[in-house]
């Protein structure tokens, strides 16, 4: 009968809604409990799903995310010059194919805090292959970045006084040559020496020795110009 068609039918799609549902709260679930912040939008950029590292590291929970344009979540910019980067998603949604960025990108969070981070942004596809949205993931290096910083500073400094080392000296003096060779202009080098330095180590030992560089150091670095 007709009514039995229509209870087959309607049977059929409560059983479809309800594996829907079961198959967003999988989904969600998994987004929820993996290390990496995860947010999602719409095909509008709007926010749907953020979970618990996202809102840990942007300040913001899932509910008062949610329906925000996505400029009002996930905020970038460049590490060294400090400049906006424009914003991923809306590249992504745009039909661009954005690669992992090769620069440093900072993260700032709700309350105006900022943290380094990697990032990658992938466009969701509905069953006709249209984006349908954006998944965005990322992490929290700025520990990393700092140990990084770090040693590439010891590399090039002088770990008693603070000083460019041998190896930055050598570096710099190449590079100076270069500029200098191309803009065609001469290159002055000025060598300053610590009279009677030995016999201070002798005398007095090492450790006075190491004070009266660490002293000469800081007059050196008061008496000129940062860029020099």
């Amino acid at each position: 009968t007709v009514a039995g068609k229509v209870g087959q039918l309607v049977s059929s799609l409560r059983e479809t809604e309800q594996s829907l549902r079961q198959e967003k709260e999988r989904a969600e679930v998994t987004l929820a409990s993996i290390a990496d912040a995860v947010v999602t939008t719409d095909a509008e950029g709007r926010v749907v799903f953020v979970n618990g590292t996202a809102e840990s590291i942007i300040g913001q929970d899932c509910g008062n995310a949610c329906g925000c344009p996505i400029e009002d979540v996930f905020r970038i910019k460049d590490e060294q010059s400090g400049n906006w980067l424009a914003n991923p998603v809306r590249r992504v949604l745009a039909g661009e194919r954005v690669l992992d960025p090769l620069g440093k990108t900072t993260l700032q969070g709700q309350d105006g805090s900022e943290c380094a981070i990697e990032h990658t942004v992938s466009p969701i596809l509905d069953n006709r292959g249209q984006i349908d949205g954006c998944v965005v993931v990322f992490r929290d290096v700025s520990s990393q970045r700092r140990m990084l910083d770090n040693i590439n500073w010891q590399v090039g400094h002088d770990a008693l006084t603070g000083l460019p080392n041998r190896v930055l000296l050598a570096d710099r003096f190449q590079l100076a040559l270069a500029v200098a060779s191309r803009q065609n202009k001469l290159l002055a080098v000025c060598f300053v020496d610590l009279d009677q330095f030995k016999p201070i180590n002798d005398r007095l030992g090492h450790h006075f020795g190491d004070d009266l560089l660490v002293q000469v150091a800081g007059r050196l670095e008061k008496e000129m110009r940062a860029e020099d």
